[in-house]
């Protein structure tokens, strides 16, 4: 029997930076802009992650979302869009 109260819950945070490693840049209607979300936490050699759930939300009526990338190693598996936030499952394949 597996008990999931026994398994290590792994929480990590996240800093977002635009792709030229900057937190403010200024940009016009139509600019395309990208966002890098990095790990704050090093889940170090013991702990292996084979999917990750995310949700991402703005201001639609500001911003839209293009494309999400995620690194190599990494695919979308699921996803859906409700009321400006996106949620996301991602695999390690």
């Amino acid at each position: 029997m597996l008990n999931l109260d026994s398994l290590n819950v792994v929480s990590t945070s996240y800093a977002e930076q635009l792709g030229n490693a900057l937190k403010q840049e200024t940009i016009y209607a139509g600019d395309t802009v990208r966002v890098d979300y990095l790990s704050n936490t090093a889940l170090g050699p013991e702990v292996g992650v084979d999917s990750v759930s995310m949700s991402i939300s703005f201001d639609t009526s500001v911003l839209i979302l293009v494309r999400f990338e995620p690194n190599s190693g990494w695919k979308i598996l699921d996803s859906s869009y409700s009321n400006g936030t996106y949620r996301l499952l991602l695999v390690n394949s």
